[in-house]
């Protein structure tokens, strides 16, 4: 698992200010744990997966073919 969220972050970094809107991201989850809102942490988590999500398949879609046996690996 650890070898293909590695792997996912080289790829979707390739996007332009992606580093940038990921900490914006990161900071709005702490925001939330901080006070110990469980909703706004949840909520500021999956938006955050979900863009992450977003970005990877975005540029790896763009002619980069992924084996995600090989990325992944057997488990």
């Amino acid at each position: 698992m650890a070898e293909w969220l590695k792997y996912q972050r080289r790829v979707a970094l390739r996007i332009p200010g992606l580093d940038r809107i990921s900490h914006e991201e990161h900071k709005r989850v702490f925001e939330a744990i901080a006070p110990r809102n469980p909703d706004a942490a949840e909520t500021a988590m999956r938006e955050h997966l979900l863009q992450g999500e977003q970005a990877y398949w975005l540029e790896a879609g763009q002619g980069e073919a992924i084996d995600e046996e090989a990325v992944i690996g057997e488990s």
